[in-house]
């Protein structure tokens, strides 16, 4: 499944026909029984392609999946990243009781929680993968995770950048 700003919820989420929203899209490849959602290098705002929720801009409950981030306009090329700005109004990611799901290519900026985590809070979960991703400049008000709070869980993280992110 594709998904770009640019695209529309109603579409069927290919190359041509990407959809909008992150969080419908993860939905149709679930019961479309696809394992990756290819995400071009757009900025994904609350309420623009993410959800505009006080917890988090999406959910993430589903085992064996990848989001992969910084796709050209086309899909034909990732050399670039796809942007999560939460303008400090929420976290991206709230993960629970999920195995093998892995972000690519993904710039978490300017993210804010009043709980643990501020651009994510995983718990309960396995093998949760952050590849090629940057943290630039989120904070948590909790003395737990500026960026990534884990609890009860397995996290890797591969070649990431992490930049002025703060927990209070």
């Amino acid at each position: 499944i594709h998904v770009s700003v640019d695209g529309d919820d109603n579409n069927i989420g290919t190359r041509t026909f990407p959809m909008q929203s992150i969080p419908n899209a993860i939905v149709r490849s679930i019961l479309s029984n696809y394992q990756i959602l290819k995400i071009n290098d757009s900025t994904f705002t609350p309420g623009n392609g993410v959800l505009n929720d006080p917890v988090a801009g999406i959910y993430i409950s589903n085992d064996n999946f990848t989001l992969s981030g910084g796709w050209s306009s086309d899909f034909s090329v990732q050399n670039s990243l796809t942007t999560f700005n939460m303008q400090y109004l929420q976290r991206s990611l709230y993960i629970i009781n999920v195995s093998n799901f892995t972000f690519e290519k993904i710039l978490f900026l300017k993210n804010s929680s009043v709980n643990p985590g501020g651009v994510v809070d995983i718990e309960s979960s396995q093998l949760i993968n952050f590849v090629s991703c940057q943290f630039i400049s989120n904070t948590s008000t909790t003395t737990r995770g500026g960026a990534i709070h884990a609890e009860n869980s397995d996290i890797n993280l591969y070649r990431n950048l992490f930049e002025y992110n703060f927990s209070t």
